[in-house]
């Protein structure tokens, strides 16, 4: 787990029980993986991820954004992608690929 401030998982667990991520799943299993959610606080610009990193977790952004950094040999890494609330990401990796082929840091505080 990412390093940061912990909150409770029933303090916004309430409301994530819709989100997409959550489609197909049989209610029991939905209701076990939100019992078992861990919840993270990281200020603006903390690495949640660095990319190689094992792929461990799957994120849901509950406030705060993400973005998605892939590294370069020329320069600063460059953003792919910026994850707002509601929004899920990491799932490739959790599902049996190699390690995370992208970092990712807070933009914005993030829970």
């Amino acid at each position: 787990s990412p390093s940061g401030g912990s909150v409770a998982s029933s303090e916004v667990s309430g409301g994530i029980e819709d989100n997409s991520f959550f489609i197909g799943f049989r209610a029991d299993s939905k209701t076990a993986l939100i019992a078992s959610a861990q919840t993270e606080v990281l200020a603006s610009g903390s690495v949640l991820f660095a990319e190689g990193d094992p792929a461990d977790y799957v994120y849901l952004v509950i406030e705060g954004e993400v973005e998605l950094v892939k590294d370069s040999k020329e320069g600063p890494s460059v953003v792919l992608a910026t994850v707002k609330p509601g929004d899920f990401f990491g799932e490739l990796g959790v599902l049996g690929y190699s390690g995370r082929n992208v970092g990712a840091r807070a933009k914005y505080q993030l829970v």
